[in-house]
């Protein structure tokens, strides 16, 4: 049985993904920003009355979608964007085979306490596409704007959570598939995150006390008291 804990990567990378095309949506007036409304059957009426606002304003809305039910995604509703997970992948890089020591953060009854652990042997890339939807060439490109803002052919996107860390993404890879029958244009990009540790760190052994005191022998003759002892507050 591991000691490993089970990591929340996937969760991360998906979540920052949506959100940073969520909220170039909600900046350029194309989407009403979902935070605002309680998740209540109240909220959901308003935040529907705000789509049609925005309807009414701008001709349409463009709505982002991710992992869900086809009827949730509003098949037959264009201009949409879908945002569809992928693979994990080996990546190109190693992590490293030494022990590191981190505070406990996983029992509090033993605040100050260290945890040995050793991250992953290898990195992992992981890919996904963005599916542009729509009926009218100016909408697919107001959604490649958006895109181009929310997510660099090449470069950093900050996790949904912590604005301070970043990931690093790359586009590589485009194709369409018009459907005639219903006349909607769908663009398809390619994306890959790439090299993030897909597991957390494998714990190693029990949790270690800090060191409280240090005692030195300074012993010179016959005298066994001659010891120094210093106490690390």
């Amino acid at each position: 049985m591991s000691l490993t804990p089970l990591s929340n990567t996937i969760e991360l990378v998906e979540r920052s993904i949506f959100h940073s095309i969520r909220l170039e949506l909600v900046d350029k007036g194309y989407l009403p920003d979902i935070t605002l409304f309680p998740d209540t059957d109240q909220g959901v009426i308003d935040y529907n009355n705000a789509l049609k606002a925005i309807a009414t304003i701008q001709g349409y809305v463009i709505e982002i979608f991710n992992n869900s039910s086809p009827h949730a995604k509003n098949m037959q509703r264009v201009p949409r964007i879908v945002f569809v997970p992928g693979q994990f992948l080996p990546g190109s890089l190693g992590g490293s085979p030494d022990r590191q020591y981190t505070v406990n953060n996983s029992d509090p009854l033993k605040p100050g306490f260290f945890q040995a652990s050793i991250q992953p042997p290898q990195t992992s890339d992981f890919n996904f596409e963005i599916y542009l939807l729509a009926k009218e060439a100016r909408q697919i490109r107001i959604m490649l704007s958006v895109i181009a803002l929310a997510l660099p052919k090449r470069g950093y996107i900050p996790l949904y959570n912590e604005a301070d860390k970043k990931i690093f993404i790359r586009q590589i890879s485009y194709r369409s598939q018009p459907d005639a029958t219903y006349g909607v244009n769908e663009h398809i990009y390619m994306y890959q995150v790439q090299d993030i540790f897909e597991t957390e760190p494998q714990i190693m052994g029990r949790l270690i006390a800090p060191i409280s005191e240090i005692t030195v022998d300074t012993q010179i003759g016959d005298n066994p008291d001659d010891t120094l002892t210093t106490i690390i507050p």
